[in-house]
């Protein structure tokens, strides 16, 4: 690209928009060395240990997740359900939400930013006795990528990103904002911020509660030169899960 760049700060630019492994580059760096070389005035700071944001995602087989799991849409039960959290037939298809017969759960799909399916995470519909609501699938090969947004698939960090904690949360708002991504947990890592670390402009809207205030405080440490707004769920609402779309 450096004959249509200008400058080493456009080369970075256009770099970041053009490349689809956003994730696996740190942009932010590469942005202060050009801004600085240009003005004479390199003062830089490698104090942080990167070594583990390079680690390569594990990845799930495309055949079994095709295999084992039936669109939610074709099974009733799974189907009921969904539409009775306020999920239409259209964001279930588009969120390619599915169901496994064997457990009885629905199941998402967490891809990371090359569209590669990094995480496997599932709702039981109805839990029996003390057994967990969510599940995470595990490969049965190494440890499954803990660090990743719901979300990343399609992120612009270039719009307003909305940040929501779980999966029920980001399919509710993915209703009516379509730039939303979601943690997975309120105990956001360094590691799994620094996969959207390009995000300028943040409004979290994460649960009510002292779980909701620790994320947003980490949103907070882990993006100090973004623009930052908290916004809250609607009154009698615990979460972005349980608001209409008009709330939203």
């Amino acid at each position: 690209y450096s004959c249509e760049s200008g400058d080493l700060v456009d080369l970075v630019y256009q770099l970041r928009d053009r490349s689809k492994g956003a994730n696996r580059y740190d942009y932010v760096t590469a942005l202060k060395i050009c801004e600085s070389e240009m003005t004479d005035d390199i003062v830089l700071s490698f104090s942080d240990d990167v070594s583990t944001y390079n680690a390569p995602d594990t990845l799930y087989s495309e055949i079994w997740w095709q295999k084992n799991f039936k669109p939610a849409v074709t099974v009733e039960v799974a189907r009921n359900y969904l539409r009775g959290r306020g999920l239409t037939d259209k964001i279930i298809n588009e969120l390619d939400i599915r169901y496994d017969g064997h457990r009885n759960i629905v199941v998402f799909p967490i891809r990371n930013s090359n569209a590669e399916l990094a995480q496997v995470r599932g709702r039981r519909i109805d839990p029996q006795g003390d057994a967990p609501r969510y599940h995470v699938y595990k490969t049965g090969e190494k440890k499954y990528t803990k660090n990743i947004w719901y979300g990343e698939e399609w992120l612009n960090p270039d719009e307003p990103v909305l940040m929501v904690e779980s999966v029920f949360d980001l399919a509710s708002a993915y209703r009516e904002y379509k730039n939303v991504i979601a943690p997975l947990s309120v105990g956001i890592s360094r590691d799994c911020a620094y996969r959207v670390s390009e995000c300028s402009e943040i409004v979290t809207m994460f649960d009510l509660g002292k779980g909701g205030d620790k994320a947003r405080n980490k949103i907070d440490l882990y993006f100090p030169d973004a623009i930052v707004t908290h916004a809250l769920p609607s009154e009698g609402c615990k979460d972005p899960g349980d608001m209409s779309p008009e709330q939203l």
